[in-house]
């Protein structure tokens, strides 16, 4: 009972944070791509095609996460072997990079726009 209590809030938080992304950030962001395609040449609209591209692997990325949280909640072998890297990555003090990449990744995600 407990692991289908943390799958269902694993699966609500990604699909949470993906539905606010894609209702509040992606719709001005997309916005302001279109119009400098609309205005500038070959270089804003390669921006606007790559941020296409990576609006679309959002919704697989959230699926492989889910997926990932899944088998982790679910499968003993992928459970003992994630307790097992959790444990290295604690002992080497390289817990935070995960952390540190999810932030970067999805901060990228929200920032294409502005990069010129």
């Amino acid at each position: 009972m407990k692991r289908i209590i943390i799958f269902g809030l694993l699966a609500a938080i990604l699909w949470t944070a993906e539905n606010i992304w894609l209702s509040a950030r992606q719709p001005e962001i997309s916005k302001a791509l279109a119009l400098q395609q609309v205005n500038g040449g070959d270089q804003a609209a390669r921006h606007l095609r790559e941020f296409e591209m990576l609006k679309d692997g959002l919704h697989i990325l959230t699926g492989t996460l889910t997926l990932l949280a899944a088998l982790a909640c679910f499968s003993t072998g992928i459970r003992r072997g994630m307790l097992t890297l959790h444990q290295k990555l604690s002992q080497s003090g390289v817990h935070g990079v995960l952390a540190l990449l999810c932030s970067v990744s999805l901060l990228s995600l929200t920032t294409v726009a502005f990069v010129s």
